[in-house]
């Protein structure tokens, strides 16, 4: 045998059609840890395990002799030892006028069983990834049908809500003319003889022009802002005090506050809400002097109000203010927040104060409560997210 073969990396074996070896290089015989002269002349079933024999017998030899060669065939062979060496060997077969033979060359696989072991399990984690594509992908079809259904429905809201919209631009413009001419024609007509019956005309059109502006200004409260920005509550509470003392030219209000924060939200509103809590102070006070306190806290508090079981917690700031005025039946807490709902029907405004400011809080992602005490005062909470609330 040429030295080249002899030594060849991989192993090198001849057998003739009885199954005898008649030739094997050196390399084949270290891979099994036999010497050249053990090899020749045995059988190459004795390198075989049972179930390669079988293979060999029924499978192995009759392809070489049909089809004149095998590639890849993956066998265990057996060592000197009678440890099995796992192979993978291509073979050809070689026939003269005189002999025939089967040359076979043997690649060790050792790593073999992890590799396939390696690809078994590359194939589950496949299959695993493709179960869980699969479920994400109807995961995210099924959110696109709820997206789908949501801006619907959204798209509906805003339909109506621009018809809403509408629809009070209207009825406000033509109650204004009415008002407007309701009171130009009672004027002209105050000379008459029935003066206290155009005096109550007057009031009557007052009022509807009052509960008109603010039926106006509560609607206005739903066209949705985009001027968000960090807001300095203590210039709000100023503004609001300054305007309160100027359109009721009240000078006896104290006002004692901590230093509130700043929170992302809409000046102007959060400057009414202000306006509203203070004036209903003015107008509800006992005698020529109200006592206001007002109060902070900060501390976490999970944003999710409606949704059961699903919290996320961000900082929040509660705000509280405390007058000494007339109260009144903490049994109405709640009916005080309802649009033109009033206690006191001989205090001046038109009743829906309140329900503003109740607004207001809503739309900033926020909670405000109130009670109250007949003849000792009342206690508005305020509680706003320091982010604004979409």
């Amino acid at each position: 045998m040429e030295p080249r073969l002899d030594n060849a990396p991989n192993g090198y074996l001849a057998f003739n059609d009885k199954g005898i070896i008649v030739d094997v290089n050196t390399t084949m015989c270290k891979m099994l840890g036999y010497d050249t002269t053990e090899l020749k002349d045995a059988k190459f079933e004795t390198l075989l395990d049972m179930a390669g024999k079988i293979f060999f017998q029924t499978h192995f030899f009759p392809l070489l002799k049909i089809k004149k060669n095998v590639d890849e065939i993956f066998l265990h062979l057996k060592s000197k030892n009678s440890e099995l060496v796992p192979v993978i060997t291509s073979a050809v077969r070689e026939e003269t006028v005189n002999d025939s033979r089967c040359v076979c060359v043997f690649l060790p696989v050792p790593n073999r069983k992890k590799f396939e072991q390696e690809i078994l399990r590359a194939k589950n984690q496949a299959e695993e990834a493709l179960k869980q594509n699969k479920e994400l992908i109807e995961t995210r079809e099924e959110a696109n049908r709820h997206s789908k259904e949501l801006d619907r429905k959204v798209n509906e809201l805003n339909q109506k809500n621009h018809e809403i919209l509408q629809f009070n631009t209207i009825i406000n413009h033509e109650m204004q003319e009415c008002v407007r001419k309701i009171l130009l024609f009672s004027r002209l007509g105050q000379q008459d003889e029935n003066t206290d019956q155009y005096e109550k005309i007057i009031r009557s059109a007052s009022r509807l022009k009052s509960i008109n502006s603010a039926l106006n200004l509560f609607i206005s409260l739903d066209k949705g802002h985009t001027d968000t920005r960090l807001v300095n509550l203590n210039q709000c509470m100023e503004q609001a005090k300054n305007e309160v003392v100027e359109n009721t030219q009240f000078t006896g209000l104290e006002l004692i506050s901590d230093t509130l924060p700043e929170v992302e939200g809409i000046a102007e509103d959060l400057k009414l809400l202000f306006y509203h809590l203070i004036s209903n102070a003015v107008k509800f006070r006992k005698d020529d002097h109200v006592s206001l306190r007002i109060s902070c806290t900060i501390y976490r508090d999970n944003i999710y109000k409606e949704t059961a079981v699903k919290y996320e917690y961000h900082d929040v700031v509660r705000i509280v203010l405390s007058d000494d005025g007339q109260g009144f039946d903490s049994t109405h807490k709640e009916y005080v927040f309802s649009i033109f709902k009033k206690l006191n029907h001989d205090v001046l405004g038109s009743g829906i104060g309140l329900a503003i400011c109740k607004k207001i809080v809503d739309n900033h992602g926020g909670t405000i409560s109130i009670d109250s005490t007949e003849n000792v005062g009342t206690t508005v909470k305020v509680v706003l997210p320091f982010k604004y609330h979409v």
